[in-house]
This record gives C-alpha cells, sequence and structure tokens, in this order.
C-alpha cells in the first residue's frame, strides 16, 4: 500500500517544518515547496492533496492555485489553503 502524497507549500521554514512533521507521522509522504515556482515544478510530479500558503515569495498562493486548476493534470488535485492571511 502505497502512503498519500501531499505536496506543501509553505515559506516559512519553522511551519513547514511542523506541518511536514505531522503529516509525516501520520504516515503521509511530504514534499515541501518554499516558493510559488518549486510548488508548480513540484505539483508536475504528482501529489494527492496540495496544502498552499498565499503569501508566498515570486507567484503567490492565489496565482499557484490558478495555475495547478489549469493544468489537466493537476486540474483535480485537491488543494487547502493554509495562511494566516485573515480575508
Amino acid at each position: 500500500m502505497s502512503k498519500g502524497r501531499v505536496l506543501l507549500i509553505e515559506d516559512e521554514p519553522d511551519v513547514a517544518e511542523a506541518i511536514a512533521w505531522q503529516l509525516d507521522k501520520a504516515g503521509l509522504e511530504v514534499a515541501v515547496a518554499s516558493t510559488g515556482e518549486q510548488g508548480m515544478d513540484q505539483s508536475r510530479r504528482g501529489a494527492d492533496l496540495v496544502l498552499l500558503d498565499l503569501n508566498l515569495p515570486g507567484i503567490d498562493g492565489l496565482e499557484v492555485c490558478r495555475m495547478i486548476r489549469r493544468q489537466t493534470a493537476t486540474n483535480r488535485v485537491p488543494i487547502i489553503i493554509v495562511s494566516a492571511r485573515g480575508e
């Protein structure tokens, strides 16, 4: 049985480490990207779920979300927004 694959796109190292640790502890395979560009590259390699911060350097999280949705290979991958942004 293969592990579920989660792509975590988060630029704050402490937050990314804490989330990745919890996901790994839960038995999931975790890939971490710290920029929107890295997240897009990782998403093309496959994921069962994307956890996405909105405040990213370079391409912001909303644009990453739009780009993932536009690609045939990734348009059905669930995306959960994980952000400190208030709105």
